[in-house]
């Protein structure tokens, strides 16, 4: 159709690793800036608390697409679920053991993005998470880190997201 345009998808200029730009980045303040945006477009009924651990580390990311990571989850976990609810943001350190239970993330120090969503879904039923996960998967995987989901019986959904800490001096991580 000549009119009909395709709606652009955000995270998928991030999928092709040479796409990204590297740098050291205050995951924290792309965390604090993003949700400050969202909290303007998600219902007002829905509550938003954000929770960023103090003295965390910089980590090596591309940094646009972090705030393109962090919008896609928040808007699509806010659009699961209807008018009320809670999103909980948080921002931590966490160490992942040599004898991971997800042999996918190497031993290590990483920060955890986290967002929680509670509350009730929308009537039709929603997607389960808003967002296209996969791309999410495949852009934090080109980071050197990953993601973890949960979804509880009581319909409480959780995705962490680990970017590898990262020293002053060390380069872009390696992804076979």
């Amino acid at each position: 159709m000549a009119g009909s345009r395709r709606k652009a998808d955000p995270l998928q200029r991030y999928t092709s690793r040479s796409d990204l730009t590297f740098a050291s980045i205050d995951l924290g303040r792309v965390v604090s800036a993003s949700a400050q945006l969202l909290r303007l477009t998600i219902p007002p009924t829905v509550s938003m608390q954000v929770a960023i651990a103090p003295g965390l580390e910089p980590v090596l990311a591309d940094e646009v697409a972090a705030h393109h990571i962090l919008i896609g989850i928040i808007r699509g976990s806010a659009g699961t679920m209807g008018l009320d609810g809670t999103l909980r943001i948080s921002l931590e350190r966490v160490e992942v053991p040599a004898r991971s239970s997800n042999p996918e993330l190497p031993e290590g120090r990483y920060l955890c993005l986290g967002v929680q969503v509670l509350g009730a879904r929308r009537a039709d039923g929603g997607a389960p998470w808003g967002f296209d996960l996969e791309k999410v998967k495949i852009i934090l995987r080109h980071h050197g880190g990953g993601v973890l989901t949960d979804e509880r019986a009581d319909g409480a959904r959780m995705i962490r997201c680990l970017f590898p800490v990262t020293g002053p001096n060390e380069s872009a991580p390696s992804v076979a």
